[in-house]
C-alpha cells in the first residue's frame, strides 16, 4: 500500500537546513522567506555542530511547529531530519545514557599467547594452522591449549562502540537489534508526533542519515544477536567458523560462511533498522527518506551496510549523498533509481555539493545536478544553508547555500531550471528495457575484506579510499558495466537478487519487477549466482526473452558448488551490439562512435515524449572518487547526430532551460527513427519534447547560432561597482600569555588549539559535544593578548572592524584603549562589525585582551572598509579603474563580494555575440543598456545582444565568494575536498589566493 503522505508542493530543491546557533523564532522565519526568495521549495530541519537549544527540548519544538507554519504560508514543504548530527540511530547520545546495552559492537582477532583470555569479550579462540603466510587449517580452542609448531594462538573478541564527543558521550547504536531502534523510534519519531500536534500533517516526512552496521568499532560488525540468528537461518553455528570471516583458506577466496554472514547482516539490519522506520513513517502519514552510509560501490555497501537496494525498498523517498565534486556516483544513483521506479516511487534524493567549500561554481551545482537528475534523480537536497556562522560554524563543510553567499540573489536561477526539469518530466513514464543483475552478493562471497590490506579505511565522515588493481577489478563487476552501458547510451536498471525472487512476474518477452517492465537481461560476471535468479531468467527465456551474460559461467550457485551452466546455456554471452535492439536513443560523433562524454534521460507521457542531453564533458572514469573539478571539464561537441526512435508524424521541439521557451527543430526521417544534429557547449543540456501536432508555437528554424556573430569587444580599463566593502583579513596575531614573551605571528587557529591543550580544555572541532549538551565547566582561564599590525598608505575613516564575540575582549589601538562601538556586522550577524579609530598613514598596532576558556574562540579578524590592499598587505585608495584579469591582483585579494564592470562600445545596431566563457566567477550576470540583470549560471557562456545605432552600455557583474575571506588559505595544491579540518591545515604561510575577475584568461572549451 503506498504512503500517503503530504504532497510535496514542488520537486524544487530544498536544503539541509543547518541549525547550528541559539534559535530564534524571527531569525527562523526569515530565513524562511529567504529560502523562498531564492527559490528553493522546502527545507530539512537539521541540527548540526553549534546548536545551543535543547535537542528535542521544549523550544526545539517551539521552533519546529513555527517553521512548520511559516512553511505551509509560503507553500513550503518542511521536512524533518532525526538526529542530532549523524550518524541517524543514538537520538542525540540520550539512547545509550538510557539502555548501555543497546549500544552497537564490532568483532576483531589478534594472535596471541595461548594463555590469554578477556572472559567478558572473548567470543572463541582457534588454533591456526599456516604454512607461510596461508592459513591452510584451523580447530577451535580453548585458552591455555597447547599448539603444534604449525599453529598460532588466534581469540576473536567483541570490540564495543566507543563513547564518542561526536555522539555527545554516547555510543552508537547496535542495528541489527530492533529494540535498540525502536527505542530509537521512541525518542525521536514518536516525540515529534506527539509535540507537533496539528502541524504534523503538515510535514512530508523525515530523514535519516548514515545509518550503519559498522559504526567504527571493529574490523566487522557484530552482535550478541548474530550466532542465534544464524544458526535459526543456515542450521550452522556460526562460531565455529570465525576464521572464515578474516582469512582466506588454502588460497581460496570464495566462501559460503562469508556469502551466508552478510546475507544474514543486511536482512538484519534492514529489518531492524530500514524496516521498522519505514513501517512506523508509514503508519503516522510520513514519507521515509535519507541514505545509507557507504552507497558508492561494492566494497563501501560490504563495510558499511551491505546492500543498498534493500534499503531503498522501505524508503518512500530513497536517496543518496554526493560529495565533493569529483565523486562520479553513476553506480549508487543507478542502485537508488531502479529501486525507486521498480516500486513507482517518483520522488527520488541526493543530498550534494557537501565539502566544496565557498567558491565553487554555480555551474557546478548545476552541472552535479544534471548528472543526477538525468539519471532519475529529481529531488535535490543542497549542502547547506547555515543558520549562522560563528565559531567552528563557517568551517562546517560550506558553502552556505544562503544569503551568506554573495551570489544568493541570482540562485533562483538554479532553482528554476532543475524545477523546469521536473516540471517537463513529471508526466512522463521512464522507458529502460534493460535489467542488469546486481553482482554484490558475488562480493560478499569473494575474499574477505581483510584479505585486501588496510588500505581501505572509512573514516568519521563516510569516505572511503579503495585503492589497488585487484579491488578495482572486484568493483568492475558492477562499476564496468554501468559505464560501458552508459557511454553507449543503452539505458538500464539494476534488479537485487533478492528483491528480484520477490518481485518478478513473466510474460511473452517480457520481465516484469514490480511496476518496471524489461525485454532484456544481462548478467555480469559473477562468481555466485542465486537460485531463484537462475529460475526466474530461465522462465524468462521460454517465454521469448533475452538474457546475456559477460565472462565465465559461475561456479557456485548460492554459494556451494553448482556450475549454473545448465540454465546459462539458454542465455547469450554479451555482446553489446546484440543490445540494439533494445536501443532508443543513439548520440553519434561524426566519427560514427556514440559520444561518450553525453548521458540522457528518457520519457513517454501519453501525448509527448521527451529527450533530455546532457554533456558531462568527461567520460566516465575508472575510479569513480576522481572526477575532474568541475572547472576543468571542458570538452564540447560539434555535430552530435541524435536518432530518436518516435512515431514518423512526431515534431520534435526544444525547450530552453533557461527561459522555458520552445523552438522547433528540423529533423528528417531515417531507417524508422527521426534524426537531428545539434551542437553541444561544455557541460550544457539540452531538453527535446515530441508531440504528434505543433502544441507549442513555432519558429521555422534555429535563428543565428551565437557564434556566428561579431563579438562585443571587452576592452579595459573598466568603471566598476563594489556589491559591498572591500576586506584586509587579520589572521596571524601575536600572542601572548602573563609573564611571557610574545610569540611570533602565527596562524591565528594554531595558538587556540595550543592552549586548549595546555589548559586540558576539549579541542574546537565540528565534531565535538553540542553545545546544549555540554554542562563542563571551564577551569582556570590565564589572560591572553593577541597583536596585530596594519600599515596605510593614506588616511582611511569608517572603517571597521569584523570579530566574533567583541563583548569577551577589550581593545586598544596604537596602545590607546577603546570602546567596541557595534556598527553592524559583515556576512554573518555572528561576525559583528566595531568602529575603529581613524586609520592614519603609517603602522598601527591593534591589541586584544581576553580570558581564554572554554567559551573562547580565536578567530581571524576583518578589516572592513573603502580602500584596497596591495600585495604587501598595506591599505590604499581604490583604484578608480579595473583591468581585465584577476581582481586579487588589483587592490582586491580577499574581497568577498561581486564587482559589476562597466564599458560602452559602438555599433551599427546589429546583432552582436558576447562571450565571456574566459571570465572567472562564481557565476556572471549581464545587462545591456541598462536592461535588467539577466543572470548566467552554467554555460554556454555567451548571449546575444542587439545593438542600437552609436554608444551602446554595458555592465557585466562577475559574482565571486566567501573563499579569499574565510578561506582555506594554508594548503599546498587544490584541497580534494573541503572539510572542516582543511581549514585548520597549515602547509605554508603565503594565503592560497582564488581569481576572479573579468577575461582572465583561456577560454575554457576544448573539441571532444
Amino acid at each position: 500500500m503506498r504512503n500517503q503522505y503530504p504532497p510535496l508542493h514542488s520537486l524544487r530543491p530544498m536544503p539541509f537546513w543547518a541549525w547550528n546557533g541559539e534559535l530564534t523564532l524571527e531569525r527562523l522565519r526569515l530565513q524562511i522567506r529567504q529560502m523562498k526568495e531564492m527559490g528553493f521549495g522546502g527545507f530539512f530541519m537539521h541540527s548540526r555542530f553549534g546548536l545551543k537549544t535543547e535537542y528535542l527540548g521544549e523550544r526545539w519544538f517551539a521552533c519546529v511547529k513555527e517553521c512548520i507554519a511559516e512553511a505551509a504560508r509560503l507553500e513550503l514543504s518542511p521536512f524533518l531530519y532525526d538526529e542530532d548530527r549523524w550518524p541517524s540511530g543514538y537520538a542525540g547520545g540520550k539512547l545509550t545514557a538510557l539502555h548501555p546495552e543497546y549500544a552497537q559492537c564490532g568483532i576483531d582477532y589478534e594472535f596471541c599467547s595461548p594463555e590469554k583470555s578477556v572472559p567478558e569479550s572473548d567470543i572463541a579462540c582457534f588454533a591456526l594452522q599456516l604454512e607461510g603466510e596461508t592459513v591452510v587449517g584451523w580447530r577451535r580452542v580453548e585458552p591455555g591449549a597447547k599448539l603444534t609448531d604449525q599453529e598460532r594462538f588466534c581469540r576473536f573478541f567483541e570490540v564495543p562502540a566507543p563513547v564518542s564527543e561526536s555522539l555527545n558521550g554516547g555510543s552508537y547504536i547496535d542495528t541489527f537489534n530492533p529494540a535498540a531502534v525502536q527505542a530509537f523510534l521512541q525518542l525521536v519519531h514518536a516525540r515529534y508526533w506527539e509535540e507537533l500536534g496539528e502541524e504534523r500533517a503538515l510535514v512530508p516526512g523525515i530523514f535519516t542519515d548514515e545509518p550503519t552496521y559498522n559504526g567504527f568499532c571493529g574490523k566487522l560488525p557484530w552482535s550478541k544477536l548474530l550466532p542465534e540468528r544464524f544458526y535459526e537461518t543456515f542450521h550452522v553455528r556460526l562460531e565455529e567458523h570465525l576464521p572464515e570471516l578474516f582469512f582466506e583458506k588454502n588460497g581460496k577466496p570464495e566462501s559460503k560462511i562469508r556469502l551466508d554472514f552478510y546475507r544474514l547482516i543486511t536482512r538484519e539490519f534492514v529489518n531492524a533498522y530500514s524496516r521498522q522506520i519505514g513501517d512506523y513513517c508509514r503508519a503516522h502519514n510520513l514519507a521515509s527518506t535519507g541514505h545509507v552510509l557507504g552507497e558508492d560501490d561494492l566494497f563501501s555497501q560490504t563495510q558499511a551496510i551491505g546492500s543498498a537496494m534493500r534499503h531503498y525498498e522501505y524508503m518512500e523517498i530513497p536517496g543518496i549523498d554526493v560529495l565533493t565534486e569529483h565523486w562520479q556516483l553513476y553506480l549508487a544513483a543507478k542502485q537508488c533509481v531502479s529501486v525507486a521506479r521498480q516500486q513507482d516511487k517518483p520522488v527520488r534524493l541526493a543530498k550534494l555539493y557537501g565539502c566544496t567549500g565557498w567558491d565553487f561554481p554555480l555551474e557546478g551545482h548545476v552541472a552535479i545536478s544534471d548528472c543526477l537528475n538525468v539519471l532519475g534523480i529529481n529531488l535535490m537536497v543542497p549542502h547547506h544553508f547555515f543558520y549562522q556562522m560563528g565559531g567552528e560554524s563557517k568551517r562546517d563543510y560550506p558553502a552556505s547555500i544562503s544569503p551568506h553567499s554573495p551570489w544568493h540573489s541570482i540562485y533562483r536561477a538554479v532553482n528554476d531550471r532543475i524545477d523546469l526539469i521536473n516540471r517537463t518530466f513529471a508526466p512522463t513514464r521512464e522507458i529502460r528495457r534493460i535489467l542488469v543483475i546486481h553482482p554484490q552478493e558475488s562480493i560478499w562471497f569473494g575474499r574477505p575484506l581483510e584479505a585486501y590490506g588496510r588500505e581501505q579505511v572509512i573514516n568519521r565522515n563516510g569516505f572511503f579510499l579503495h585503492t589497488g588493481a585487484e579491488k578495482n577489478a572486484e568493483m568492475n563487476r558492477a562499476q564496468g558495466i554501468t559505464d560501458e552501458l552508459l557511454r553507449r547510451h543503452l539505458d538500464f536498471d539494476f534488479g537485487d537478487e533478492d528483491q528480484l525472487a520477490r518481485w518478478y512476474r513473466v510474460e511473452p518477452r517480457v520481465l516484469h519487477v514490480g511496476k518496471a517492465a524489461y525485454q532484456a537481461v544481462v548478467i555480469p560476471e559473477l562468481r555466485t549466482i542465486r537460485r531463484s535468479t537462475l529460475q526466474v531468467l530461465e522462465e524468462f527465456v521460454r517465454q521469448g526473452g533475452v538474457v546475456f551474460h559477460q565472462g565465465a559461467v559461475p561456479d557456485f550457485v548460492d554459494g556451494l558448488p553448482d556450475r549454473a551452466a545448465e540454465v546459462y546455456r539458454f542465455f547469450r554471452s554479451l555482446n553489446y551490439a546484440d543490445l540494439e535492439e533494445f536501443r532508443d536513443v543513439s548520440c553519434t560523433l561524426p566519427t560514427g562512435n556514440e559520444a561518450e562524454t553525453m548521458l540522457y534521460r528518457l520519457g513517454e507521457g501519453d501525448d509527448r515524449k521527451v529527450l533530455w542531453l546532457c554533456n558531462t564533458s568527461v567520460p566516465p572514469q575508472p575510479d569513480i572518487h576522481a572526477f575532474p573539478a568541475i572547472r576543468d571539464r571542458i570538452a564540447t561537441l560539434s555535430d552530435v547526430q541524435i536518432s530518436w526512435r518516435i512515431p514518423a508524424d512526431y515534431q520534435i521541439y526544444e525547450l530552453d532551460v533557461a527561459s522555458g521557451n520552445s523552438i522547433a527543430v528540423k529533423a528528417r526521417r531515417e531507417k524508422g527513427q527521426t534524426r537531428f544534429s545539434c551542437d553541444f557547449d561544455r557541460l550544457q543540456s539540452r531538453i527535446f519534447i515530441a508531440v504528434p501536432e505543433a502544441a507549442f508555437p513555432t519558429i521555422s528554424e534555429f535563428p543565428h547560432r551565437v557564434g556566428e556573430l561579431p563579438e562585443v569587444p571587452i576592452s579595459g580599463p573598466f568603471r566598476y561597482e563594489l556589491s559591498e566593502e572591500n576586506l584586509l583579513v587579520l589572521d596571524h596575531p601575536c600572542w601572548a600569555l602573563p609573564d611571557g614573551e610574545w610569540q611570533p605571528k602565527t596562524y591565528v587557529l594554531l595558538p587556540d588549539a595550543e592552549l586548549r591543550k595546555r589548559l586540558g580544555l576539549p579541542p574546537r572541532s565540528i565534531m565535538a559535544r553540542q553545545p546544549w549538551a555540554d554542562q563542563e565547566q571551564g577551569g582556570e582561564q590565564p589572560m591572553l593578548r593577541l597583536r596585530y599590525t596594519i600599515n596605510c598608505r593614506r588616511e582611511f575613516r569608517q572603517v571597521r572592524l569584523g570579530i566574533e564575540c567583541p563583548e569577551q575582549w577589550r581593545f586598544s589601538w596604537d596602545g590607546v584603549p577603546f570602546e567596541a562601538v557595534d556598527r553592524g556586522y559583515w556576512c554573518d550577524e555572528a561576525i559583528r562589525a566595531l568602529e575603529l579609530p581613524a586609520l592614519t598613514p603609517g603602522r598601527h598596532v591593534l591589541e586584544l585582551t581576553t580570558q581564554f576558556g572554554k567559551e573562547t574562540a580565536l578567530e581571524s579578524l576583518f578589516l572592513i572598509g573603502n580602500f584596497a590592499v596591495n600585495v604587501r598587505d598595506e591599505l590604499e585608495e581604490l583604484p578608480e579603474a579595473l583591468s581585465e584579469g584577476d581582481w586579487t591582483r588589483q587592490g582586491f585579494p580577499y574581497y568577498a563580494g561581486n564587482i559589476t564592470y562597466h564599458w560602452d562600445f559602438e555599433a551599427a545596431g546589429e546583432m552582436r555575440r558576447f562571450d565571456f566563457s574566459d571570465c572567472v566567477g562564481t557565476a556572471f550576470g549581464v545587462s545591456f543598456n541598462d536592461e535588467p540583470e539577466r543572470p548566467f549560471v552554467a554555460p554556454p557562456y555567451e548571449c546575444r545582444i542587439e545593438t542600437r545605432p552609436g554608444r551602446n552600455h554595458l555592465a557585466f557583474q562577475v559574482y565571486g565568494s566567501r573563499r579569499n575571506a574565510l578561506g582555506p588559505f594554508y594548503h599546498r595544491g587544490v584541497p580534494y575536498l573541503i572539510t572542516p579540518r582543511t581549514f585548520r591545515e597549515y602547509e605554508g604561510s603565503s594565503r592560497q589566493l582564488h581569481h576572479c575577475g573579468i577575461a582572465c584568461g583561456k577560454r575554457r572549451k576544448v573539441q571532444s
